[in-house]
């Protein structure tokens, strides 16, 4: 069964706009948990970047879930203790039952 796969979690949050009342200037917001879902997640490609003699590291991810799951362009997530956004999810996965295959890109510090 492909849910035996599955093996990681994935903790996804939505977005909370918060102003912080009616006379406050704040127009920051917050991510607050959503859910929490089992994944299967794999590195999808990566490269080294150099910034201010500092070297980092771009990757990207592509996970698998329930099709059930609700994942979109642009939520974020956190898997293995680091933070990513959900980039896409190409349209042949959309069209099959049985999984949901996303990408994930590195965004460091929610």
């Amino acid at each position: 069964m492909i849910s035996d796969f599955y093996t990681e979690t994935i903790i996804l949050y939505d977005y909370s706009a918060s102003t912080g009342g009616y006379w406050s200037t704040s127009t920051s917001g917050d991510y607050t948990t959503a859910a929490l879902i089992p994944a299967a997640v794999n590195l999808l490609s990566g490269n080294e970047r150099f910034e201010y003699d500092k070297i980092g590291f771009d990757a990207q991810y592509k996970a698998y879930s329930a099709v059930s799951t609700e994942v979109y362009a642009g939520r974020r997530c956190k898997w293995n203790g680091d933070y990513f956004e959900i980039v896409e999810i190409p349209k042949n996965t959309l069209q099959k039952n049985h999984h949901l295959k996303f990408l994930l890109r590195d965004v460091g510090d929610a």
